[in-house]
């Protein structure tokens, strides 16, 4: 049974992700009001508001963006994210507590996409520096437009499946997940808009970028791939997604389009580099193979065969922490354990009595900690503190469990018989 208040306190409401969300914020103001403007007309009833999101509203906006169409999320999986977004409760029958338990209220919806950033295919900050590519929607648009085919096992592969994203969290910092998310959707937005050929997107989602775009995806209008060609021009591939053509949700209905008018960065270069497909492709698979590289020189999974290795690899997700961070400490209920993919931290503990901590080891490159909790299901014998910049991969106990893994992980801790 999936707890939904878990993701939101882990997830949704912490500093790192209101962080992000604030940057992003006209940008998801501009599609919540535009969407949630398709109540109106004749399929309206006295239960539809065009302050409020509905469910097929919702279902719109990410057929619009070509999510469906793409594999990025079935629409049964959208209306679960559409579902569990909603946090209230009503204390009587009128049409405005119906309303409010039906639709989707502005921080429901921001919510929704959180949940989103979780379980779509996206790329990782590794990824992104190792192709050259200034942010998510550049490297996943080329990605998709030039090679489909391995664009299709990138999301097959990276893709979590809803219970795995919300009981074990995303495989990166989730306020990594929402920002790559929304220049993704910007990156969409702007492509079938406002770009023009001698100038840089903004990622920033305008009201009018917002009805344009709607407007033309309800109207049928296939959905242009924009990536940057040789000379610095926008080129448009397109997805040949025809599901836009049979929207009916309303959203854009019987509006005319208006001229976009955009500011640019101050600063931000005119012409954008191009990313070629083969330094996408690239990039995800030298990636991937670092990674398992360095899982194989754990010392504990060096006796681990390849491909189980990869499922513990394809089943990790991103942890890194700032120097004098704490991984966890000492009396800590134990839900993770941990490999350093790079950078230093020390072990500390403080005996019962003692007002000073101890260090008991110093970690570096390939270690592993946090195994002991896992398999003895205990508190936190000592806490770890990073001491550099440090890179790690996590695994929860709910997929350590799941995975059957436990006799991958020898359990050193074991009196002697």
């Amino acid at each position: 049974m999936l707890n939904g208040n878990q993701f939101r306190a882990r997830h949704c409401y912490v500093r790192e992700t209101s962080s992000v969300l604030r940057r992003h914020l006209p940008s998801l103001r501009a599609l919540y009001d535009r969407y949630a403007e398709g109540n109106e007309g004749a399929n309206a009833n006295k239960l539809d508001s065009r302050s409020l999101l509905s469910l097929n509203e919702w279902l719109a906006l990410l057929q619009h963006l070509g999510f469906f169409a793409n594999g990025q999320l079935t629409q049964p999986e959208a209306r679960l994210l559409f579902l569990w977004s909603r946090l209230r409760a009503c204390d009587d029958y009128s049409d405005r507590s119906e309303r409010m338990m039906r639709n989707l209220q502005f921080g429901d919806f921001v919510e929704a996409l959180i949940r989103l950033a979780a379980v779509v295919a996206l790329p990782t900050d590794d990824e992104l520096a190792e192709a050259g590519a200034l942010d998510a929607g550049h490297y996943l648009l080329t990605f998709e437009e030039q090679v489909a085919d391995e664009f299709g096992r990138f999301v097959r592969g990276r893709k979590q499946p809803l219970d795995r994203a919300f009981a074990s969290g995303p495989r990166q910092p989730i306020a990594r997940c929402v920002d790559h998310l929304m220049h993704l959707i910007a990156r969409i937005i702007e492509a079938n808009t406002s770009r023009d050929a001698d100038g840089a997107a903004d990622l920033a989602i305008s009201a009018s970028e917002a009805l344009n775009f709607a407007h033309a995806r309800t109207r049928g209008d296939t959905l242009k791939q924009a990536t940057v060609g040789a000379d610095g021009a926008d080129g448009s591939g397109a997805n040949d997604e025809s599901s836009g053509a049979n929207d009916n949700s309303g959203a854009g209905r019987a509006v005319d389009e208006v001229p976009v008018a955009k500011v640019r960065t101050r600063g931000r270069p005119k012409r954008e580099k191009r990313l070629t497909a083969d330094r996408v492709v690239d990039a995800y698979h030298t990636v991937s193979a670092r990674l398992l590289e360095a899982l194989a020189k754990v010392e504990i999974f060096r006796e681990v065969p390849k491909e189980a290795l990869e499922v513990l690899r394809d089943n990790m997700v991103e942890a890194p922490f700032a120097e004098d961070e704490f991984i966890f400490e000492q009396g800590d209920q134990g839900d993770a354990f941990y490999c350093i993919i790079s950078g230093t931290a020390h072990v500390l503990r403080t005996e019962e009595g003692q007002a000073e901590e101890t260090i008991l080891a110093q970690l570096n490159d390939g270690a592993v900690f946090g195994e002991r909790s896992l398999l003895r299901s205990e508190t936190r014998y000592a806490s770890v503190k990073a001491t550099s910049a440090l890179k790690t991969m996590s695994l929860t106990r709910i997929m350590f469990e799941r995975l059957n893994l436990q006799e991958l992980v020898p359990d050193t801790y074991k009196p002697s018989e």
